[in-house]
């Protein structure tokens, strides 16, 4: 179940995904795809913002209350990113490669 105008509630992010992962490494990797999922909907979402300022009061109100759902939602996984960012062994390395390093250890776990 997520929240209103949320692909994911911070429970959800903090505990069942980020919460899952057995390495502070995959949970950093698996909130950097969030992240970036994320950045590209809102992205999208203000692309379109124009057209729904025009149109009736509560589709513009809806998209609205969408919209900031979104930017909450990158808060919280941006959060997150800190939180786990010292525990990570792999930190040293570019992202790419420290997302392909942890895979062995992640999966072994």
């Amino acid at each position: 179940m997520t929240t209103p105008n949320r692909r994911n509630s911070d429970f959800q992010i903090a505990y069942l995904l980020a919460g899952k992962c057995h390495t502070a490494d995959a949970a950093y990797a698996m909130l950097c795809n969030l992240r970036e999922e994320r950045e590209l909907a809102l992205y999208e979402a203000e692309k379109v913002a124009d057209k729904f300022a025009r149109r009736d009061d509560v589709e513009a109100r809806m998209f609205k209350r969408n919209l900031d759902a979104g930017v909450k939602e990158l808060e919280t996984i941006n959060k997150c990113i800190e939180r786990v960012q010292p525990l990570r062994k792999y930190r040293h390395l570019p992202d790419d490669e420290a997302h392909e390093a942890c895979q062995r250890e992640e999966w072994k776990l």
